[in-house]
């Protein structure tokens, strides 16, 4: 799995990444090399503000179970935004605790050391320590197969 901004997109073939999980709009032709049926795109947006995003804490989570079903299908995911600080590691986080079945504010400190400027802004951030909270990090069956 690599984590990126969309600077990443041009290495999608050097990287061998053969799909992705896109939390930001991208032009129909902007992920060359990835099959349709394996690029999922959530259109995030990053604001601390609750209505700029509706269900921001489903969408999250939607995200993090594409990556979750991509990497149970054995594939090498690209999971971005626009520049890796906010969406991206809020979205690695959720999956993190699922795959290592650690807490997200656990897994975000992960992150944090492929991503040193990732800072998920007050709202995501507010996402994951309820997501702690509710003891939403409890492994899938995709998950357990992915871990594998």
């Amino acid at each position: 799995m690599w984590l990126g901004g969309v600077g990443s997109l041009e290495r999608v073939a050097e990287l061998g990444i053969d799909a992705a999980v896109s939390l930001c709009r991208l032009g129909t032709l902007d992920m060359p090399g990835v099959a349709r049926e394996d690029h999922a795109t959530f259109w995030v947006v990053d604001s601390a503000v609750e209505g700029d995003n509706a269900h921001a804490a489903f969408v999250l989570g939607e995200a993090a179970a594409a990556v979750e079903r991509f990497r149970a299908e054995g594939k090498t995911v690209l999971l971005h935004c626009v520049r890796a600080e906010s969406r991206t590691p809020t979205v690695a986080a959720l999956y993190g605790a699922r795959v290592a079945r650690i807490s997200p504010i656990k897994a975000l400190e992960d992150v944090r050391r492929a991503l040193p400027n990732a800072r998920p802004n007050p709202l995501f951030l507010r996402l994951l320590e309820d997501s702690q909270a509710a003891g939403h990090h409890a492994p899938t069956k995709a998950t357990a197969a992915a871990a594998e």
